[in-house]
């Protein structure tokens, strides 16, 4: 039985949570399924066969069942502007979040998405009312990072208020980007394909990694930083080192192969917001 049946969340080829109500959530996904928290039961039952079990998470194949976990996300300046956090951001948003769950120290099956939003300039990145705390985990676990909703995160002295959170599960797509992979050693882009290559076939997922073009051949600050390559290729700062990584579509991917590859990513620093792939809609460059 699917672990998300009993607290009412969604079936994989189902949508998301639509809300809290009355300390319960209340699954709306296509084709009308609806369960609540807490009764142990869905309203119609899913069409998909048993799954092995390993340490408690649901297994699809070797891999446990992931989901994505999305609270809503606000935050003002002091004074009414709206609020500007750094570009760079990942390593910060890790330890807001292990503030408030501490257990996310010791996991390596979370992976935390950056937050997307607005360009402000000055590696700066303006929240708007689209932009969503976002955490894939494996899907027994979602009961444990409900308690992020209402909490304050501050991230890097940015104070974001966490709203309500909704539950989707992984979609394949032939396509998928990851805003930055970061793969130990391999700087340039050369190594680094070769790296996402070998990566992809220790997996067995068929797709071919492709690295994503600039849009313009212009520095991305008006003081000349941020480079001229072709490609788009972003760093992460961890405490005083900075890690050098690359944008990168994964092509040509079967269904199966597309859900493997969100499930288990690519490359290293998952918690960081890097080797976590979404369609390619989904995920601006």
């Amino acid at each position: 039985m699917c672990p998300l049946w009993g607290l009412g969340y969604v079936q994989p080829s189902g949508g998301p949570l639509r809300g809290l109500r009355g300390g319960r959530f209340t699954c709306a996904p296509p084709g009308g399924m609806v369960g609540r928290c807490g009764t142990g039961r869905p309203s119609r039952p899913a069409q998909h066969s048993g799954s092995p079990r390993l340490d408690g998470a649901t297994m699809t194949t070797d891999y446990p069942q992931m989901v994505d976990v999305r609270f809503t996300l606000s935050g003002r300046a002091g004074d009414g502007a709206p609020l500007a956090i750094p570009v760079d951001h990942g390593y910060a948003l890790y330890g807001a979040i292990a503030r408030v769950l501490p257990w996310v120290h010791g996991s390596r099956s979370v992976g935390i998405h950056p937050i997307l939003g607005q360009l402000a300039g000055g590696r700066r990145l303006h929240v708007t009312p689209r932009s969503v705390l976002a955490l894939r985990v494996p899907a027994h676990l979602v009961p444990k990072v409900l308690p992020l909703a209402g909490q304050a995160l501050d991230v890097d002295g940015c104070r974001l208020q966490v709203g309500v959170p909704m539950v989707y599960a992984l979609r394949p797509a032939p396509r998928l980007r990851s805003r930055l992979v970061t793969i130990k050693g391999m700087l340039t882009p050369e190594s680094f394909l070769d790296a996402a290559r070998a990566q992809l076939a220790a997996l067995g997922i068929q797709g071919q990694p492709v690295l994503v073009p600039r849009r313009t051949d212009r520095p991305l600050e008006p003081d000349g930083r941020g480079g001229r390559d072709p490609w788009v290729r972003r760093t992460l700062r961890v405490r005083d080192r900075t890690v050098v990584g690359y944008a990168l579509d994964v092509v040509d991917l079967a269904p199966d192969d597309a859900i493997r590859l969100q499930a288990i990513g690519l490359g290293g620093r998952r918690r960081f917001g890097c080797g976590i792939f979404l369609p390619l809609r989904q995920q601006p460059a």
